[in-house]
């Protein structure tokens, strides 16, 4: 019910803005007193039937968000308040980079899809560290790592 209220204001526009107005506005509300513990009481729904075992790690359940949505771990717990088992963020590359050229995303509504030609855009690995530092994810999150477009030197002049 909440997607249809929201779904006229999310495919209205250009849809990176779009993507990065629902950053900030979960990563806004979330530093607000009540807000996370309230989204919880709402979203994350805990049972024995949805524990799923990945591993050596169980998952609360086993719906997962796919890296591309937080692409530099902005806000990872607010994201498992929302009720996701799991949290990838990136993808990351080891230093930042801009992405490609705008516009990078395309909706086709016929299709009811996104043609996403974004080009890997982040603020680097050592970013993404500080905000795992940070937070401190309250799951199970991981990341996937891409390389870099240009190259990079090390101060031993070796190829990175």
């Amino acid at each position: 019910m909440l997607y249809r209220l929201l779904r006229p204001l999310l495919f209205r526009g250009d849809p990176e803005q779009t993507h990065e107005r629902v950053l900030a506005t979960v990563d806004g509300l979330s530093s607000l007193k009540g807000f996370n513990s309230l989204s919880e009481k709402i979203f994350r729904w805990e049972s024995p039937l949805l524990e799923t075992q990945l591993w050596d790690r169980v998952l609360p359940n086993p719906v997962g968000l796919a890296a591309g949505f937080d692409k530099n771990g902005r806000i990872i717990d607010p994201l498992f308040n929302l009720g996701f088992g799991l949290v990838e963020v990136g993808t990351v590359t080891p230093f930042p980079q801009p992405g490609n050229e705008i516009p990078r995303l395309f909706r086709l509504p016929e299709d009811r899809a996104l043609i996403n030609r974004l080009g890997f855009n982040n603020d680097g690995l050592e970013s993404l560290l500080e905000n795992f530092r940070q937070e401190s994810p309250m799951g199970f999150s991981g990341s996937t790592l891409e390389k870099t477009k240009t190259l990079h030197w090390n101060m031993q002049g070796k190829t990175i």
